[in-house]
């Protein structure tokens, strides 16, 4: 399996790459069959990085959980040309983090059969944005984007 999920549906415009993060209202109704519990699936994570900082001054910021050392973001997949692919849901960020950004939808552990398998009004429910006390910030000097190839 890899990173990236293409649109089923592009109708005009060149070829759309493969996107490794949606927000979910990118992806109903067009492609509400990607919804269906079939192709949920959680990505497990150890923490995940954004960029903090001004605009070409970025650096990386990593966020976790100390009490959870693994947990889950909310994530889709689908069977394409070149093998199965996924991407994560994003939402609008909550302290902690800068409101004016993303984060991933991370789903609690007790929510996990939820976003796997009920309806999609269910699932949809585990949308928030609410500040978590519980997510860890940790600031580095390292630039944001410095690891990825041209």
């Amino acid at each position: 399996m890899r990173w990236g999920v293409k649109r089923a549906h592009h109708w005009f415009g060149p070829p759309e790459k493969a996107r490794t993060t949606y927000w979910l209202r990118e992806l109903w109704p067009e492609e509400k069959a990607l919804l269906e519990p079939a192709h949920r699936c959680l990505i497990i994570l150890d923490s995940f990085a954004l960029p903090d900082g001004a605009a070409g001054e970025r650096t990386r910021t990593w966020h976790g959980y100390d009490a959870r050392p693994i947990f889950a973001w909310a994530g889709v997949w689908r069977e394409g040309r070149g093998g199965a692919g996924f991407a994560g849901i994003v939402v609008d960020a909550a302290p902690p983090l800068d409101p004016q950004r993303t984060m991933p939808l991370l789903i609690a552990p007790a929510d996990y059969a939820i976003w796997l398998e009920a309806d999609l009004l269910s699932a949809v429910r585990l949308i928030k944005s609410d500040a978590d006390p519980d997510l860890y910030r940790e600031p580095t000097d390292q630039p944001w984007g410095a690891d990825r190839e041209p």
